[in-house]
């Protein structure tokens, strides 16, 4: 059996709804487009995560990351195996916070990386790791990130990035959105109460928390548009 797409969600969505028609496709994927990013970067999701290597030139004290990286969780330096020999460790670098400035306007003129900040380039068009030193040598990274799900698109068989079993959900959270905007609050109430209990049973943790923390959280009741 296939994977339901973005449009058969959609459509999915409008016959619970007993709406199933053109005029209400652009709500609802309004709608659902808001439910799946915020499903998307409240819960770890592990298929979201992103393994990215890149080298920091010597003489250099910082390196682009890719766009579609939302946080970025490990920066280490990549082992060179050594033929014979275990593969050594990944030594991971710590993260500080955009308020350490001797990170962002490093003294050290020289030496190997330790420390890094994120933040965005002086055209402010990129974001940026900024590191404690200029690299003495080029230095090989690793940068495990969590990224962005791609945006979704309503036509071609566009699916999910997210596991299937949260397609129902999808449906469910864009439907707690809809109905407040058609003066439904009791169903909407019940959409809520039902798509919280899943929530709160999950042992995905949120994404800012502990992976050990097991989530329970209500989610936003808050409808999207108004009257149609």
């Amino acid at each position: 059996m296939a994977r339901p797409d973005f449009a058969d969600l959609r459509d999915e969505a409008l016959r619970r709804m007993g709406k199933l028609n053109n005029q209400l496709n652009s709500r609802m994927e309004q709608v659902m487009t808001s439910a799946y990013y915020t499903l998307a970067l409240t819960y770890h999701h592990y298929e979201l995560h992103t393994r990215f290597q890149i080298t920091l030139t010597e003489n250099e004290k910082q390196i682009d990351i890719p766009e579609d990286a939302y946080i970025v969780m490990t920066v280490g330096k990549d082992p060179v195996p050594v033929e014979g020999e275990p593969p050594p460790s990944l030594n991971i670098k710590e993260q500080l916070t955009h308020d350490h400035l001797y990170v962002i306007f490093p003294t050290a003129m020289g030496g190997e990386p330790n420390r890094y900040a994120r933040t965005r380039n002086n055209d402010g068009d990129q974001d940026v790791l900024i590191f404690d030193k200029f690299a003495d040598r080029d230095v090989p990274l690793v940068i495990l990130y969590y990224r962005r799900p791609v945006e979704p698109v309503f036509s071609g068989g566009a699916t999910s990035d997210l596991d299937p079993l949260w397609d129902e959900f999808i449906i469910q959270y864009a439907l707690q959105l809809f109905w407040p905007a058609n003066f439904r609050f009791d169903f909407a109430s019940v959409a809520q109460a039902t798509l919280s209990e899943f929530l709160a049973r999950q042992i995905q943790p949120p994404l800012v928390a502990p992976i050990r923390d097991v989530p329970e959280r209500q989610l936003s009741s808050e409808a999207v548009g108004g009257q149609q």
